[in-house]
């Protein structure tokens, strides 16, 4: 008998620590975000519509290729029709439309 005190006084007590460690209020949760600076990207909350224009230099980064523009962050890149390794290294003027915030090229100048 005194083991089943003792055992619904445990579970009771572990009941009581672990629900006062919930917080419900959400004025003591914090909610904080961090974007690394390491990972190129382009931040965008709707999708891009149409045919793009843009001048910069062709980078790759291990398997991913990307577009340096003067001041702004890598764009990534990508292309069915064309082998962008060739430019790597060059500054091209290049045409294409965005699936997601890559750029998918069609045509380079």
């Amino acid at each position: 008998m005194q083991k089943k005190i003792l055992f619904t006084a445990a579970i009771f007590s572990s009941a009581l620590f672990f629900f006062g460690c919930k917080s419900s209020s959400p004025a003591t949760t914090t909610n904080t975000t961090s974007e690394s600076p390491t990972t190129p990207s382009v931040p965008s909350t709707t999708q891009k519509k149409g045919t793009t224009q843009k001048t910069g230099k062709i980078l790759k980064l291990g398997n991913q290729m990307y577009l340096q523009e003067s001041g702004q962050s890598p764009l990534g890149i990508d292309s069915y029709s064309l082998d962008l390794s060739k430019y790597v290294g060059q500054t091209v003027t290049v045409s294409g439309e965005y699936s997601g915030d890559t750029l998918f090229i069609t045509k380079i100048q």
